[in-house]
């Protein structure tokens, strides 16, 4: 590949996108749904958006990837040590497999709650059963 000095305008869209998505994904699991008894019916409706949200945060990452493996970008900065460079490598690779291992993960609890899936997509027509909660 040709070597560039920026990354693809769609790696940067995708990054900052996926960048807020995650962090709201983040503070409304842990802020907002916490605080909402299980009881109520707004649960299940917070758990659906929940989901809708980490599914469309797993696609987009899994896009993003598509898209850094088959594009042009530039050499990795140095942090001027070798050994925080390599951490930033690494660290880099482990936040892709978090996001695809929480994804994956809600995925699952989702399933074993009664959720119903139609369709290829698990966010499409999802109905959940009360009696889980």
């Amino acid at each position: 590949m040709t070597q560039v000095s920026r990354y693809h305008p769609a790696l940067v869209v995708l990054h900052w996108a996926l960048a807020f998505l995650i962090i709201a994904a983040l503070a409304l699991g842990a802020l907002v749904m916490v605080n909402i008894p299980n009881t109520s019916p707004m649960k299940i409706e917070a758990l659906r958006s929940h989901m809708a949200g980490g599914m469309v945060i797993l696609v987009l990452m899994l896009i993003r990837l598509a898209i850094r493996t088959r594009t042009a970008h530039p050499q990795p900065a140095s942090a001027g040590h070798p050994l925080l460079d390599r951490l930033a490598f690494v660290s880099h690779r482990m936040f892709y497999g978090t996001v695809v291992v929480m994804a994956g993960s809600g995925i699952i609890m989702a399933l074993q709650t009664g959720l119903r899936i139609s369709g290829h997509f698990p966010f499409a027509a999802c109905t959940m059963s009360r009696r889980a909660f």
